[in-house]
C-alpha cells in the first residue's frame, strides 16, 4: 500500500510539479543555466551508481518542490531509483499541506545533536545505496543567514557543517 501511495502522488503531484516547472522556465520566471550540465540517468547512468547528492541555495520554501521537479522526466520513468529525497526541517513541512512527499523527506533537527546525527547516518546511507538526495547546506532561507557574496554580488548563506563531510564519506558525485 505504501509504494502503490507513493506512486499515486509522484504522478499526479509529480506530473503537476514537473509541468510547472518546465512552464516557468519557458516563461523566463526560472532560469537554468548550464541545463547540459544536469545529471541525467539517460546520459550517464554510471554516474548515479554511487548515489547523487545535488546542494542548491533556499531562497523560499519552494524549492524543495522545484528542484525536485527538474528530476521530473527521470522519476517518471524510474520512480523506486531516482525520484529525490528531500531533506528538510520538520517545522517548515510537517503539516497536512506536505503530507503527499513525507516518503521522500529525512526530516532534520539541527537543534539535537543526536537527531541530526541519525539525520547524517539515514542521509548517507540513502546516498550510499544509490539515493539522490537534494540538500539545503545553508540551514535555511537565504535571507535569514549571515552571506558571503561573490564577485558579481550574488549572495550565498554561510554553509552549515556536514555536507564536505557526506561528499567524503559517501563519494558520491
Amino acid at each position: 500500500i505504501h509504494d502503490l501511495l507513493f506512486l499515486l502522488s509522484l504522478y499526479i503531484v509529480g506530473t503537476v510539479v514537473g509541468g510547472s516547472v518546465l512552464l516557468l522556465r519557458i516563461l523566463g520566471r526560472i532560469k537554468i543555466t548550464h541545463w547540459e550540465r544536469f545529471p541525467k540517468y539517460s546520459r550517464n547512468p554510471e554516474l548515479f551508481r554511487k548515489g547523487l547528492i545535488v546542494v542548491s541555495n533556499h531562497p523560499s520554501l519552494l524549492e524543495p518542490l522545484l528542484v525536485a521537479g527538474l528530476f521530473f522526466t527521470q522519476y517518471l520513468v524510474h520512480p523506486f531509483k531516482l525520484s529525490p529525497w528531500n531533506v528538510s526541517e520538520e517545522k517548515n513541512y510537517n503539516n497536512i499541506w506536505w503530507r503527499w512527499a513525507k516518503s521522500r523527506i529525512i526530516w532534520v533537527d539541527r537543534k539535537s545533536p543526536e537527531k541530526a546525527r541519525k539525520t547524517f547516518i539515514k542521509v548517507k546511507n540513502v546516498i550510499s545505496s544509490g539515493g539522490l538526495v537534494i540538500l539545503f547546506p545553508e540551514g535555511g532561507r537565504t535571507f535569514k543567514r549571515q552571506k558571503l557574496h561573490s564577485e558579481m554580488g550574488k549572495a550565498v548563506a554561510i554553509l552549515q557543517e556536514g555536507i564536505g563531510l557526506l561528499i567524503r564519506k559517501t563519494e558520491a558525485p
